[in-house]
């Protein structure tokens, strides 16, 4: 009797939104608006990369020179996309979602995660390891980093310290972005590399917590000592 192979279960994001409303009675209710995105990867990595190509020709941060004026999705085998742009041929996401690691997994119940370790996480698992795996081809491609819990919303605390961790480690990537966005909230981009103007060293985000709030709700309390 053959076994019936075990179909993998589908990621999903949970970013969502609170939507708060008042009640006759004075009090303040909470709802949560599910953020809409795609539960495939395939799916997911589209709606990113479309906010981001968006931010990307509205934002011009190369100049008015350089817009990304095409794109076609690859398989999940290959570079994510394939792009026409003066800057580079290729569009590469990585999700933020550090689950294996023990800070990744406090940070689901607690909402609370340390800034330096998160972004040293981002620069070595994500940055460094797509580096490594792809090469030489790096230089000719935009890395674009997202979040897919809202435990790993990044601030601009954390897009500070990845820059500092690529000044002082290295940026192999044509150019290096975070992207958060959802069907009906605020888009926006932050560029990572080129750095731009000054950073302060990453040393001096050890200690210092990040805090996000569960959507749903109408009150919060998170322990930030």
């Amino acid at each position: 009797m053959s076994k019936k192979k075990k179909t993998p279960s589908k990621p999903k994001t949970s970013l969502g939104v609170t939507k708060l409303s008042g009640s006759s009675g004075g009090e303040t209710n909470a709802t949560y608006v599910p953020d809409g995105i795609s539960t495939d990867k395939e799916g997911r990595e589209l709606f990113f990369a479309e906010v981001f190509i968006e931010r990307f020709n509205s934002e011009l941060p190369f100049g008015v020179e350089t817009t990304i004026d095409n794109y076609v999705q690859n398989d999940t085998s290959d570079l994510d996309f394939d792009i026409e742009c003066a800057e580079a041929q290729y569009l590469e996401l990585a999700a933020i979602k550090p689950l294996t690691e023990e800070f990744g997994k406090e940070s689901m119940s607690t909402g609370r995660i340390d800034i330096y370790t998160l972004s040293e996480w981002i620069y070595e698992s994500l940055i460094r390891h797509k580096s490594d795996r792809y090469g030489d081809v790096s230089a000719q491609t935009f890395l674009l980093i997202y979040p897919e819990d809202w435990q790993f919303l990044i601030s601009s605390s954390v897009v500070s310290c990845v820059k500092a961790f690529c000044k002082e480690r290295g940026s192999p990537f044509a150019g290096i972005f975070s992207i958060m966005g959802s069907p009906d909230g605020p888009k926006i981009m932050s560029v990572i590399d080129p750095l731009g103007e000054a950073v302060p060293e990453s040393e001096q985000f050890k200690g210092r917590p990040l805090a996000n709030l569960e959507p749903g709700k109408n009150k919060w309390s998170i322990d930030l000592s």
